[in-house]
């Protein structure tokens, strides 16, 4: 089962280590429209985290998606990979951007349809 941590303690890794894995699970249109958490890898749960391979097992990988319901299943994914410290970012992106913290746009901005 994944461990739950919250927005500050994800802010609190990446400042500590800039190399912390985070992976973002909402789909392309999502993450071009409402931006993600600086330095996110972009691996939309649709197409089974095909990017896991882009990701060291090794270490920890803090998931987010819109809420955090993508994550939970995403974090199922990675465990049955092999991944031993997978981290489900509670509130995902709704809760990063209410804490106010740094959005990170790449693209142009563009509706999500998938909503």
């Amino acid at each position: 089962m994944p461990k739950t941590v919250t927005v500050h303690e994800l802010k609190a890794a990446a400042a500590a280590d800039p190399k912390t894995q985070v992976l973002d699970v909402r789909e392309l249109s999502e993450f071009a429209s409402e931006g993600g958490a600086p330095g996110a890898l972009v691996a939309p749960l649709s197409n089974d985290v095909a990017a896991a391979g882009l990701l060291d097992a090794q270490r920890p990988v803090f998931i987010l998606c819109r809420s955090g319901t993508r994550s939970h299943k995403a974090a199922g994914l990675l465990e049955a990979r092999g991944f031993a410290e997978v981290r489900v970012v509670e509130g995902g992106m709704q809760a990063w951007q209410a804490a106010g913290y740094p959005v990170e746009r790449k693209g142009p901005a563009v509706w999500a349809i998938e909503r």
